[in-house]
């Protein structure tokens, strides 16, 4: 929110052709809650400049993605240009050589295709024949299935368990520790080892009464979906069924079960990889190639 209401500032002090450069985290950029602001200021018209992709470790006292950007008040900008220094160390040198030589880690899309990208994040990577799908076909979410974020969110600490720390006849839906999918990362597509278990007595009961948790999306828990850990080095979809999830993995929900499969197998594509990854702000270490 407030990084919206400092640019939305910036831009009010600006005179009629003036310029603001700004350091920031990449939410704002990927994330699906900032839609309307990137829509707003950036892409309609396109008042982005360019932009740096930074990556982790730029911060000293927060572990955030960042980025950098350069906007204008009444310019019009069709082909902004983005840099990718994500995997650079020295990133002072590796901008000035990326300039110089014009790298492969420069890219110029159009300002009107970024905009075919989901919800408009700057998936500046993606090639032209992704974004034609992106304009072609209909989205997972709202047709073929339900796309939540979020999940349980509650003191680890005092709920969160290892599977191995409590009796096996213990676990279940129904029991008093409750299969808990809560990310992490998943080291195969479709299958992945439940490591964690809920303190579930009472049906959540407990958990409910905690003024600390919050308990998101309940009517989906133990429904038969698709996830995957938010962070990780890769997208690796797995099925989960009969589990609680949290905060810390993504799930999707198909209308018809018999569209998981289906589903899971084009997910753990490379093309869905390769379309995901880019604006997956979350992940902490992205592959340069899908």
């Amino acid at each position: 929110m407030y990084k919206r209401q400092f640019y939305i500032r910036a831009l009010s002090l600006l005179g009629e052709s003036g310029y603001i450069g700004m350091v920031s985290d990449k939410t704002f950029a990927v994330k699906k809650t900032y839609a309307p602001f990137r829509e707003r200021y950036f892409l309609t018209p396109s008042s982005l400049i360019a932009f740096q992709d930074l990556g982790w470790d730029v911060l000293d006292d927060a572990n955030v993605e960042v980025c950098s950007f350069v906007s204008g008040k009444d310019t019009v900008t069709p082909n902004p240009a983005f840099i990718d220094l994500q995997g650079f160390g020295e990133k002072e040198v590796a901008f000035e050589r990326v300039l110089v030589s014009r790298h492969e880690n420069l890219y110029l899309p159009r300002a009107s295709d970024i905009r075919k990208f989901p919800f408009g994040a700057f998936g500046y990577k993606a090639p032209d024949s992704i974004l034609r799908a992106f304009g072609r076909f209909e989205k997972i979410d709202g047709n073929v299935a339900y796309c939540p974020s979020g999940g349980l969110d509650a003191p680890a600490g005092e709920y969160y368990r290892y599977h191995w720390e409590v009796p096996h006849k213990e676990i279940g839906p129904r029991s008093k520790y409750a299969p808990f999918w809560n990310g992490g990362t998943v080291f195969s597509p479709y299958y992945a080892t439940f490591v964690n278990v809920l303190l579930w007595q009472g049906d959540g009961s407990v958990i409910a009464a905690d003024p600390r948790s919050n308990i998101r999306l309940r009517d989906y828990y133990f429904k038969p979906g698709v996830a995957w850990g938010k962070r990780g080095h890769f997208l690796h979809v797995c099925w989960l069924d009969n589990a609680v999830f949290s905060k810390e993995g993504q799930q999707v929900f198909p209308y018809e079960e018999g569209h998981i499969w289906p589903l899971m197998a084009f997910l753990n594509s490379k093309v869905a990889r390769y379309s995901i990854n880019p604006v997956s702000y979350t992940h902490l270490t992205l592959p340069t190639k899908a």
